[in-house]
Protein backbone atom coordinates (compact mmCIF):
# COMPACT_ATOMS: atom_id res chain seq x y z
CA UNK A 1 0.00 0.00 0.00
CA UNK A 2 1.34 3.48 -0.96
CA UNK A 3 1.25 6.30 1.87
CA UNK A 4 -1.33 8.60 1.87
CA UNK A 5 -0.40 12.64 2.39
CA UNK A 6 -2.31 14.23 5.82
CA UNK A 7 -6.08 14.14 4.80
CA UNK A 8 -6.19 18.09 5.19
CA UNK A 9 -3.73 18.46 2.08
CA UNK A 10 -5.39 15.38 0.16
CA UNK A 11 -7.15 16.10 -3.32
CA UNK A 12 -7.56 12.88 -4.60
CA UNK A 13 -7.21 9.61 -3.74
CA UNK A 14 -4.69 8.60 -6.10
CA UNK A 15 -2.54 11.64 -5.48
CA UNK A 16 0.32 9.22 -4.02
CA UNK A 17 -0.82 5.93 -5.23
CA UNK A 18 1.94 6.43 -8.01
CA UNK A 19 3.55 3.20 -9.24
CA UNK A 20 7.50 2.81 -9.24
CA UNK A 21 7.11 2.07 -12.84
CA UNK A 22 5.44 5.70 -13.25
CA UNK A 23 8.35 7.68 -11.11
CA UNK A 24 10.17 5.98 -14.21
CA UNK A 25 8.72 7.93 -16.39
CA UNK A 26 9.48 11.48 -16.70
CA UNK A 27 6.18 12.83 -18.01
CA UNK A 28 4.25 10.68 -15.86
CA UNK A 29 6.61 12.27 -12.92
CA UNK A 30 6.17 15.48 -13.54
CA UNK A 31 2.17 15.22 -14.18
CA UNK A 32 2.07 13.35 -10.29
CA UNK A 33 4.16 16.49 -9.08
CA UNK A 34 1.78 18.84 -10.58
CA UNK A 35 -1.11 16.87 -8.98
CA UNK A 36 0.78 17.38 -5.56
CA UNK A 37 0.71 20.76 -6.05
CA UNK A 38 -2.67 21.05 -6.18
CA UNK A 39 -3.85 18.92 -2.89
CA UNK A 40 -6.30 20.38 -0.62
CA UNK A 41 -8.78 19.79 2.36
CA UNK A 42 -10.52 16.44 1.19
CA UNK A 43 -13.20 16.96 4.89
CA UNK A 44 -14.28 20.60 3.22
CA UNK A 45 -16.28 21.28 0.77
CA UNK A 46 -13.65 24.48 -1.25
CA UNK A 47 -14.82 26.93 -3.43
CA UNK A 48 -13.47 30.38 -4.69
CA UNK A 49 -15.38 33.64 -5.73
CA UNK A 50 -14.32 35.22 -9.38
CA UNK A 51 -11.36 36.80 -7.66
CA UNK A 52 -10.06 34.07 -6.75
CA UNK A 53 -10.13 34.23 -2.79
CA UNK A 54 -10.85 31.28 -0.79
CA UNK A 55 -15.22 31.17 0.05
CA UNK A 56 -14.87 28.33 2.03
CA UNK A 57 -16.39 28.38 5.86
CA UNK A 58 -15.32 25.02 7.21
CA UNK A 59 -11.49 25.03 5.89
CA UNK A 60 -8.58 27.82 6.27
CA UNK A 61 -7.06 26.81 2.62
CA UNK A 62 -8.21 26.79 -0.60
CA UNK A 63 -6.63 26.25 -4.29
CA UNK A 64 -6.21 28.88 -6.45
CA UNK A 65 -3.67 29.90 -9.51
CA UNK A 66 -1.88 33.31 -8.06
CA UNK A 67 -0.42 36.22 -10.36
CA UNK A 68 2.83 36.83 -10.49
CA UNK A 69 3.80 39.78 -8.81
CA UNK A 70 7.66 39.48 -9.26
CA UNK A 71 10.36 40.72 -6.79
CA UNK A 72 7.79 42.09 -4.45
CA UNK A 73 5.69 38.94 -4.02
CA UNK A 74 5.22 35.24 -5.15
CA UNK A 75 5.59 34.29 -8.50
CA UNK A 76 2.92 32.39 -10.31
CA UNK A 77 2.62 29.10 -9.00
CA UNK A 78 -0.37 26.63 -7.45
CA UNK A 79 -0.13 25.17 -4.18
CA UNK A 80 -1.70 24.87 -0.55
CA UNK A 81 -0.63 25.70 2.67
CA UNK A 82 -2.47 25.72 6.49
CA UNK A 83 -3.00 29.13 7.93
CA UNK A 84 -4.03 29.37 11.61
CA UNK A 85 -5.51 32.15 13.62
CA UNK A 86 -3.27 32.07 16.67
CA UNK A 87 -0.19 34.15 15.35
CA UNK A 88 1.44 34.69 18.60
CA UNK A 89 2.19 38.49 17.41
CA UNK A 90 3.94 37.54 14.20
CA UNK A 91 3.29 40.11 11.33
CA UNK A 92 3.28 40.02 7.66
CA UNK A 93 5.55 42.08 5.59
CA UNK A 94 3.04 43.30 3.07
CA UNK A 95 -0.52 43.92 2.48
CA UNK A 96 -1.04 41.22 -0.21
CA UNK A 97 0.42 38.65 2.35
CA UNK A 98 -3.46 37.07 3.25
CA UNK A 99 -4.54 36.49 -0.16
CA UNK A 100 -1.23 35.32 -1.58
CA UNK A 101 -1.30 32.65 1.48
CA UNK A 102 -4.70 31.71 0.21
CA UNK A 103 -3.80 31.07 -3.40
CA UNK A 104 -0.86 28.23 -1.63
CA UNK A 105 1.80 30.58 -1.80
CA UNK A 106 3.64 29.55 1.62
CA UNK A 107 4.13 26.27 -0.08
CA UNK A 108 5.11 27.33 -3.73
CA UNK A 109 7.07 29.89 -2.73
CA UNK A 110 8.00 29.75 0.65
CA UNK A 111 11.93 31.66 0.45
CA UNK A 112 9.64 34.70 -0.34
CA UNK A 113 6.51 33.81 1.49
CA UNK A 114 8.23 32.23 4.86
CA UNK A 115 10.06 35.47 5.79
CA UNK A 116 7.55 38.38 4.93
CA UNK A 117 4.44 36.50 5.26
CA UNK A 118 5.49 34.84 8.77
CA UNK A 119 1.18 35.95 9.97
CA UNK A 120 -0.38 34.52 6.68
CA UNK A 121 1.91 31.20 6.60
CA UNK A 122 1.39 30.52 10.37
CA UNK A 123 5.29 29.76 10.37
CA UNK A 124 5.74 32.24 13.94
CA UNK A 125 3.90 31.95 16.74
CA UNK A 126 4.18 27.92 16.49
CA UNK A 127 5.88 25.28 18.46
CA UNK A 128 8.63 24.97 15.82
CA UNK A 129 9.96 28.10 16.53
CA UNK A 130 9.27 28.20 20.35
CA UNK A 131 9.73 25.09 21.77
CA UNK A 132 12.80 24.37 24.11
CA UNK A 133 15.78 22.52 22.37
CA UNK A 134 15.21 19.64 24.35
CA UNK A 135 11.30 19.44 24.72
CA UNK A 136 10.84 16.77 23.04
CA UNK A 137 12.38 13.84 20.81
CA UNK A 138 13.20 14.20 17.20
CA UNK A 139 11.04 11.99 15.51
CA UNK A 140 8.67 11.78 13.14
CA UNK A 141 4.80 11.78 14.09
CA UNK A 142 3.64 9.52 11.24
CA UNK A 143 5.62 6.58 9.38
CA UNK A 144 4.93 8.00 6.24
CA UNK A 145 6.76 11.03 6.98
CA UNK A 146 10.06 10.26 4.83
CA UNK A 147 7.97 9.41 1.63
CA UNK A 148 5.73 12.90 1.76
CA UNK A 149 9.27 14.66 2.16
CA UNK A 150 10.03 12.88 -1.37
CA UNK A 151 7.09 14.45 -3.05
CA UNK A 152 8.66 17.73 -1.52
CA UNK A 153 5.58 17.72 0.88
CA UNK A 154 8.62 19.79 3.77
CA UNK A 155 8.26 22.40 1.18
CA UNK A 156 4.74 22.10 -0.44
CA UNK A 157 2.93 21.64 2.79
CA UNK A 158 4.76 23.00 5.66
CA UNK A 159 1.95 24.17 8.13
CA UNK A 160 1.99 19.92 8.89
CA UNK A 161 5.14 18.69 7.98
CA UNK A 162 7.28 21.12 10.10
CA UNK A 163 5.80 20.38 12.92
CA UNK A 164 4.83 16.87 12.17
CA UNK A 165 7.67 15.59 9.94
CA UNK A 166 10.28 16.89 12.01
CA UNK A 167 12.74 14.67 11.65
CA UNK A 168 12.37 13.88 8.16
CA UNK A 169 12.47 17.65 7.21
CA UNK A 170 14.94 18.71 9.74
CA UNK A 171 13.17 21.26 11.77
CA UNK A 172 14.30 19.86 14.85
CA UNK A 173 15.66 22.21 17.46
CA UNK A 174 19.04 20.81 17.86
CA UNK A 175 19.64 21.58 13.84
CA UNK A 176 19.98 24.62 13.16
CA UNK A 177 17.68 23.92 9.55
CA UNK A 178 14.18 25.32 10.13
CA UNK A 179 10.99 27.53 8.28
CA UNK A 180 13.89 30.33 8.08
CA UNK A 181 16.95 29.11 6.57
CA UNK A 182 19.59 31.78 8.18
CA UNK A 183 23.02 29.86 6.60
CA UNK A 184 25.51 27.23 6.99
CA UNK A 185 23.90 24.16 9.57
CA UNK A 186 25.51 24.59 12.89
CA UNK A 187 27.71 22.01 14.70
CA UNK A 188 26.56 21.34 18.14
CA UNK A 189 29.75 21.70 20.53
CA UNK A 190 30.88 18.03 21.79
CA UNK A 191 31.21 19.07 25.39
CA UNK A 192 29.62 22.89 25.28
CA UNK A 193 26.61 21.31 24.07
CA UNK A 194 24.13 22.82 26.11
CA UNK A 195 25.80 25.94 25.64
CA UNK A 196 25.65 25.89 21.92
CA UNK A 197 22.05 24.87 21.50
CA UNK A 198 20.62 27.37 23.56
CA UNK A 199 22.49 29.85 21.39
CA UNK A 200 21.28 28.02 17.96
CA UNK A 201 17.29 28.07 19.88
CA UNK A 202 18.04 32.04 20.59
CA UNK A 203 19.15 32.54 17.24
CA UNK A 204 16.17 31.05 15.48
CA UNK A 205 13.86 33.63 18.08
CA UNK A 206 16.34 36.54 17.29
CA UNK A 207 15.80 35.68 12.89
CA UNK A 208 11.98 35.73 14.08
CA UNK A 209 12.34 39.35 15.26
CA UNK A 210 15.10 40.05 11.93
CA UNK A 211 12.25 38.72 9.36
CA UNK A 212 9.68 40.49 11.12
CA UNK A 213 11.01 44.14 11.86
CA UNK A 214 11.20 46.65 8.42
CA UNK A 215 14.73 47.67 10.00
CA UNK A 216 16.47 44.78 9.09
CA UNK A 217 14.90 44.85 5.39
CA UNK A 218 18.25 45.54 3.84
CA UNK A 219 19.52 42.37 5.70
CA UNK A 220 17.11 39.58 6.00
CA UNK A 221 18.66 37.93 2.68
CA UNK A 222 22.20 38.69 3.60
CA UNK A 223 22.21 37.49 7.25
CA UNK A 224 23.27 34.13 7.56
CA UNK A 225 26.09 32.08 9.76
CA UNK A 226 29.05 31.51 7.29
CA UNK A 227 30.81 28.94 9.30
CA UNK A 228 29.77 26.06 10.85
CA UNK A 229 31.26 27.33 13.81
CA UNK A 230 29.22 30.07 14.24
CA UNK A 231 27.55 29.05 17.46
CA UNK A 232 30.33 27.23 19.00
CA UNK A 233 31.98 30.71 18.78
CA UNK A 234 28.95 32.84 19.84
CA UNK A 235 28.89 30.06 22.90
CA UNK A 236 32.75 30.51 23.87
CA UNK A 237 32.40 34.72 23.73
CA UNK A 238 33.79 35.81 20.57
CA UNK A 239 31.29 37.62 19.45
CA UNK A 240 32.36 40.21 21.45
CA UNK A 241 35.96 39.57 21.44
CA UNK A 242 36.15 39.08 17.69
CA UNK A 243 35.90 42.05 14.90
CA UNK A 244 35.07 39.63 12.22
CA UNK A 245 32.71 37.14 13.94
CA UNK A 246 30.01 39.46 14.05
CA UNK A 247 30.16 39.97 10.72
CA UNK A 248 30.56 36.49 9.32
CA UNK A 249 27.78 34.91 12.10
CA UNK A 250 25.22 37.66 12.37
CA UNK A 251 22.27 34.91 13.56
CA UNK A 252 24.58 33.11 15.98
CA UNK A 253 25.85 36.71 17.91
CA UNK A 254 22.81 38.71 16.74
CA UNK A 255 24.13 41.31 14.80
CA UNK A 256 22.09 41.29 11.59
CA UNK A 257 22.42 45.31 12.04
CA UNK A 258 26.17 44.98 11.38
CA UNK A 259 25.67 43.00 8.20
CA UNK A 260 24.23 46.69 6.69
CA UNK A 261 27.46 48.86 5.86
CA UNK A 262 26.20 52.22 5.83
CA UNK A 263 25.00 51.63 9.37
CA UNK A 264 27.80 49.66 10.54
CA UNK A 265 30.54 52.17 9.18
CA UNK A 266 29.00 56.00 9.61
CA UNK A 267 30.88 58.86 7.62
CA UNK A 268 32.20 61.15 9.75
CA UNK A 269 30.12 64.27 9.57
CA UNK A 270 31.46 67.13 7.48
CA UNK A 271 35.05 67.53 6.70
CA UNK A 272 36.56 68.10 10.02
CA UNK A 273 38.90 64.58 9.39
CA UNK A 274 39.48 65.07 5.60
CA UNK A 275 43.16 65.34 4.91
CA UNK A 276 42.20 68.23 1.57
CA UNK A 277 40.47 70.68 1.66
CA UNK A 278 39.34 72.60 -1.67
CA UNK A 279 42.74 73.92 -2.98
CA UNK A 280 44.88 71.84 -0.83
CA UNK A 281 45.74 69.41 -4.12
CA UNK A 282 47.27 72.06 -5.81
CA UNK A 283 49.01 73.57 -2.71
CA UNK A 284 50.87 70.02 -2.28
CA UNK A 285 51.78 70.00 -5.98
CA UNK A 286 53.17 73.62 -5.83
CA UNK A 287 55.62 72.72 -2.96
CA UNK A 288 56.69 69.51 -4.13
CA UNK A 289 57.71 71.09 -7.37
CA UNK A 290 59.57 73.88 -5.38
CA UNK A 291 63.10 73.96 -6.62
CA UNK A 292 64.25 76.52 -5.15
CA UNK A 293 67.65 76.43 -2.75
CA UNK A 294 66.50 76.01 0.58
CA UNK A 295 63.58 73.63 -0.29
CA UNK A 296 63.10 70.42 1.94
CA UNK A 297 61.28 68.79 -1.43
CA UNK A 298 64.06 69.97 -3.71
CA UNK A 299 65.68 66.35 -3.01
CA UNK A 300 62.97 64.48 -4.93
CA UNK A 301 63.82 65.84 -8.19
CA UNK A 302 60.32 66.03 -9.27
CA UNK A 303 59.46 66.14 -12.95
CA UNK A 304 56.61 67.58 -13.88
CA UNK A 305 54.55 65.76 -16.69
CA UNK A 306 51.94 68.25 -16.46
CA UNK A 307 49.70 70.86 -14.55
CA UNK A 308 47.67 73.75 -14.98
CA UNK A 309 47.97 76.70 -16.63
CA UNK A 310 50.63 79.01 -14.95
CA UNK A 311 51.19 82.73 -15.84
CA UNK A 312 53.97 83.63 -17.24
CA UNK A 313 55.34 80.29 -17.86
CA UNK A 314 54.40 79.78 -21.58
CA UNK A 315 58.24 80.52 -23.14
CA UNK A 316 59.92 77.87 -20.98
CA UNK A 317 57.25 75.23 -20.69
CA UNK A 318 58.28 71.74 -20.75
CA UNK A 319 54.93 70.37 -19.51
CA UNK A 320 51.81 69.50 -20.57
CA UNK A 321 48.74 71.26 -19.90
CA UNK A 322 46.42 69.43 -17.67
CA UNK A 323 45.99 68.14 -14.19
CA UNK A 324 49.37 67.66 -11.75
CA UNK A 325 51.02 64.48 -12.75
CA UNK A 326 55.00 64.22 -11.78
CA UNK A 327 57.69 61.78 -12.18
CA UNK A 328 60.73 60.95 -9.72
CA UNK A 329 63.43 58.98 -11.73
CA UNK A 330 65.28 58.06 -8.47
CA UNK A 331 62.59 58.00 -5.95
CA UNK A 332 63.62 54.51 -4.76
CA UNK A 333 67.50 53.14 -4.76
CA UNK A 334 68.22 49.71 -6.11
CA UNK A 335 68.20 48.06 -2.46
CA UNK A 336 64.76 49.36 -1.88
CA UNK A 337 63.84 48.18 -5.23
CA UNK A 338 64.93 44.24 -4.80
CA UNK A 339 63.43 44.36 -0.64
CA UNK A 340 60.00 45.11 -2.08
CA UNK A 341 60.61 42.62 -4.85
CA UNK A 342 61.89 39.90 -2.11
CA UNK A 343 59.16 40.95 0.38
CA UNK A 344 56.50 39.94 -2.54
CA UNK A 345 58.18 36.50 -3.48
CA UNK A 346 58.51 35.99 0.09
CA UNK A 347 54.63 36.35 1.07
CA UNK A 348 53.72 34.59 -2.45
CA UNK A 349 51.68 36.34 -5.13
CA UNK A 350 48.43 35.55 -6.28
CA UNK A 351 45.93 36.66 -9.14
CA UNK A 352 45.09 40.17 -8.90
CA UNK A 353 41.40 41.31 -8.06
CA UNK A 354 38.86 43.72 -9.06
CA UNK A 355 36.13 45.53 -6.57
CA UNK A 356 32.52 45.25 -8.10
CA UNK A 357 30.93 48.58 -8.96
CA UNK A 358 27.11 47.28 -8.20
CA UNK A 359 27.22 46.67 -4.17
CA UNK A 360 25.51 43.95 -2.36
CA UNK A 361 22.19 44.41 -0.55
CA UNK A 362 24.28 45.04 2.78
CA UNK A 363 25.89 47.42 1.25
CA UNK A 364 29.18 45.64 0.40
CA UNK A 365 30.96 44.97 -2.55
CA UNK A 366 32.04 41.59 -4.51
CA UNK A 367 35.64 41.12 -5.37
CA UNK A 368 35.81 39.37 -8.81
CA UNK A 369 38.48 37.97 -10.92
CA UNK A 370 38.47 39.18 -14.72
CA UNK A 371 40.07 38.82 -17.79
CA UNK A 372 40.42 42.36 -17.21
CA UNK A 373 43.27 42.28 -15.13
CA UNK A 374 45.68 39.63 -15.58
CA UNK A 375 48.45 40.77 -13.29
CA UNK A 376 49.77 38.27 -10.08
CA UNK A 377 50.19 40.60 -6.67
CA UNK A 378 50.52 40.82 -3.03
CA UNK A 379 50.39 43.24 0.08
CA UNK A 380 52.83 44.36 2.53
CA UNK A 381 52.47 42.53 5.89
CA UNK A 382 53.62 43.06 8.68
CA UNK A 383 57.10 41.32 8.41
CA UNK A 384 57.30 43.80 5.46
CA UNK A 385 56.16 46.46 7.43
CA UNK A 386 58.63 46.09 9.93
CA UNK A 387 61.45 46.21 7.59
CA UNK A 388 63.75 49.71 8.28
CA UNK A 389 64.53 49.65 4.72
CA UNK A 390 60.21 49.55 4.02
CA UNK A 391 59.89 51.93 6.85
CA UNK A 392 62.01 54.77 5.08
CA UNK A 393 60.35 54.21 1.72
CA UNK A 394 57.07 55.04 3.43
CA UNK A 395 58.26 57.90 5.41
CA UNK A 396 59.56 59.31 2.59
CA UNK A 397 55.91 59.03 0.80
CA UNK A 398 54.72 60.85 3.82
CA UNK A 399 57.25 63.51 4.11
CA UNK A 400 56.61 64.16 0.06
CA UNK A 401 52.77 64.37 0.23
CA UNK A 402 51.87 65.65 3.67
CA UNK A 403 49.39 63.17 4.29
CA UNK A 404 49.85 60.92 7.52
CA UNK A 405 50.32 57.11 7.13
CA UNK A 406 47.16 56.10 8.71
CA UNK A 407 45.37 57.29 5.46
CA UNK A 408 47.70 54.31 3.33
CA UNK A 409 46.64 51.31 2.02
CA UNK A 410 49.35 48.57 2.55
CA UNK A 411 51.75 48.69 -0.10
CA UNK A 412 50.93 46.19 -3.09
CA UNK A 413 53.28 44.75 -4.99
CA UNK A 414 52.49 43.48 -8.44
CA UNK A 415 54.31 41.26 -11.11
CA UNK A 416 53.27 40.68 -14.65
CA UNK A 417 54.37 38.05 -16.74
CA UNK A 418 54.38 37.83 -20.49
CA UNK A 419 51.24 38.85 -21.97
CA UNK A 420 49.63 40.18 -18.63
CA UNK A 421 48.09 43.30 -18.58
CA UNK A 422 45.83 45.35 -16.70
CA UNK A 423 43.15 46.99 -18.75
CA UNK A 424 41.77 50.53 -18.49
CA UNK A 425 40.58 51.72 -15.15
CA UNK A 426 40.19 54.27 -12.40
CA UNK A 427 41.83 53.87 -8.78
CA UNK A 428 39.14 55.94 -7.67
CA UNK A 429 36.17 54.19 -6.38
CA UNK A 430 32.76 55.91 -6.18
CA UNK A 431 31.51 53.94 -2.88
CA UNK A 432 34.03 54.91 -0.50
CA UNK A 433 32.97 58.36 -0.50
CA UNK A 434 30.07 56.56 2.18
CA UNK A 435 32.53 54.84 3.67
CA UNK A 436 34.97 56.36 6.65
CA UNK A 437 37.92 56.28 4.94
CA UNK A 438 37.14 58.40 2.00
CA UNK A 439 38.20 57.97 -1.40
CA UNK A 440 41.48 57.39 -2.63
CA UNK A 441 42.86 61.11 -3.55
CA UNK A 442 46.41 60.05 -4.34
CA UNK A 443 48.15 56.85 -6.14
CA UNK A 444 52.04 56.94 -6.28
CA UNK A 445 52.91 54.12 -8.46
CA UNK A 446 56.84 52.99 -8.64
CA UNK A 447 58.66 50.71 -10.99
CA UNK A 448 61.07 48.07 -9.31
CA UNK A 449 63.25 46.99 -12.06
CA UNK A 450 63.53 47.37 -15.92
CA UNK A 451 65.01 44.12 -17.58
CA UNK A 452 61.55 43.46 -19.64
CA UNK A 453 59.60 44.49 -22.74
CA UNK A 454 55.84 46.33 -22.64
CA UNK A 455 54.50 47.35 -19.65
CA UNK A 456 54.05 50.43 -19.91
CA UNK A 457 51.10 52.78 -17.58
CA UNK A 458 49.30 54.44 -20.66
CA UNK A 459 47.20 57.57 -19.57
CA UNK A 460 44.49 57.66 -22.66
CA UNK A 461 42.97 61.04 -21.73
CA UNK A 462 46.12 62.63 -20.82
CA UNK A 463 47.12 63.30 -23.96
CA UNK A 464 47.89 59.80 -24.70
CA UNK A 465 50.64 59.53 -23.25
CA UNK A 466 52.47 56.55 -21.56
CA UNK A 467 55.02 55.83 -18.68
CA UNK A 468 58.30 53.46 -19.60
CA UNK A 469 59.39 51.96 -16.38
CA UNK A 470 62.28 52.48 -15.43
CA UNK A 471 63.80 50.87 -12.27
CA UNK A 472 63.30 53.17 -8.73
CA UNK A 473 61.01 55.31 -11.17
CA UNK A 474 57.95 56.68 -9.60
CA UNK A 475 54.69 59.08 -10.37
CA UNK A 476 52.34 61.00 -8.52
CA UNK A 477 48.83 61.44 -9.46
CA UNK A 478 45.58 62.66 -7.68
CA UNK A 479 42.46 60.82 -8.30
CA UNK A 480 40.47 63.88 -7.25
CA UNK A 481 39.67 67.07 -8.20
CA UNK A 482 41.43 70.57 -6.89
CA UNK A 483 38.27 72.12 -6.50
CA UNK A 484 36.06 69.35 -5.16
CA UNK A 485 38.38 66.73 -3.54
CA UNK A 486 36.21 64.04 -2.92
CA UNK A 487 34.89 64.11 -6.17
CA UNK A 488 36.71 61.72 -9.31
CA UNK A 489 38.97 63.46 -11.96
CA UNK A 490 38.15 61.50 -14.92
CA UNK A 491 41.41 62.17 -16.87
CA UNK A 492 43.70 59.91 -15.00
CA UNK A 493 41.84 56.55 -16.06
CA UNK A 494 45.45 54.24 -17.12
CA UNK A 495 46.08 50.71 -18.21
CA UNK A 496 48.93 48.63 -17.92
CA UNK A 497 49.97 47.37 -21.48
CA UNK A 498 50.88 43.73 -21.37
CA UNK A 499 54.35 42.56 -20.86
CA UNK A 500 56.04 41.43 -24.46
CA UNK A 501 59.06 39.66 -22.97
CA UNK A 502 60.22 39.22 -19.67
CA UNK A 503 58.60 39.84 -15.79
CA UNK A 504 57.91 42.93 -14.57
CA UNK A 505 57.66 44.17 -10.64
CA UNK A 506 56.08 47.60 -9.69
CA UNK A 507 54.51 48.53 -6.24
CA UNK A 508 52.00 51.43 -5.67
CA UNK A 509 50.23 53.08 -2.29
CA UNK A 510 47.07 54.66 -2.22
CA UNK A 511 46.48 57.58 0.05
CA UNK A 512 42.78 58.42 1.18
CA UNK A 513 41.28 61.14 2.34
CA UNK A 514 40.51 59.95 6.08
CA UNK A 515 42.37 57.59 7.92
CA UNK A 516 42.55 53.92 6.24
CA UNK A 517 43.89 51.61 8.12
CA UNK A 518 41.95 51.83 11.49
CA UNK A 519 38.67 50.72 9.78
CA UNK A 520 40.42 47.66 7.65
CA UNK A 521 39.38 45.32 10.73
CA UNK A 522 35.99 46.72 10.98
CA UNK A 523 35.68 45.95 7.39
CA UNK A 524 34.46 49.43 6.71
CA UNK A 525 36.59 49.94 3.35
Amino acid sequence: RQPQPPARFRDEPNSFNTSLGLRRSTTMKLTALATLALLVSSSAELSQDNAGNCASDSADTCEATSVGVGENGPSRGVSNSTRSESTGGCVDNHDRCDQWAKNGECGKNQKFMLHHCMKSCAVCGTDIMDKPVDSEPCVDNDERCPRWKEFNQCEKNPGYMLTNCRRSCKTCQTSITSTIDFGIQQLEGGDNAPQVLAVIRDSKKYMRKVMADPRYASVRETCRNGNAKCSIWAAAGDCQDSPIVPLQCGPACQTCDMQNTQLRCPVPEGDSEDVWKPGDLHNMFERITDSTDGSPYAKYNATIISRPYQSGSRAARTWKLGPWFLSFDNFLTDEESARIIAHGERKGFGRSEEVSKKPKPDGSHEILVSAHRTSYNTWCDKACEDDPLIQGVMERIAHLTGIPEPNYESLQVLRYENGQRYGEHADYIPYQKERPCGVRILTLFMYLNDEFEGGETKFRFMHDMKITPKKGKAVLWPNVLNVSPNEEDQLFDHEALPVTEGTKYAANVWLHMRDFKSHVAERCV
